[in-house]
C-alpha cells in the first residue's frame, strides 16, 4: 500500500497544477488508496478492485485508475 501511494504522490496541489488531468487522477487514487490503508469507508467498487490487485503496487494503482477513468464520478462511498 506505501508503494502504491508514493507512486501517485502529487507534490504540488495548486489549482494550476490540478488542471494537469495526470494530477487529478492520481490525487483520486491516492485519496482511495488512503482511505482504504485507513479502514474508512469507501465505495465497495474500489475496495473490491484494491483487493483483487493487492499483490503488486503498479498493478493496484493501474486498476484503480482504470477504475476511475470509467466511472469519473465514483463517490469515495
Amino acid at each position: 500500500m506505501k508503494a502504491a501511494l508514493r507512486m501517485v504522490k502529487v507534490d504540488d496541489q495548486t489549482s494550476k497544477s490540478m488542471e494537469d488531468e495526470k494530477n487529478v487522477l492520481n490525487t483520486k487514487v491516492g485519496n482511495f488508496l488512503e482511505a482504504i490503508r485507513q479502514g474508512k469507508d469507501v465505495n465497495i467498487l474500489a475496495v473490491i478492485t484494491a483487493k483483487e490487485n493487492n499483490e503488486n503496487a503498479t498493478d493496484l494503482v493501474n486498476a484503480l485508475k482504470n477504475l476511475i477513468k470509467k466511472n469519473p464520478q465514483l463517490p469515495m462511498l
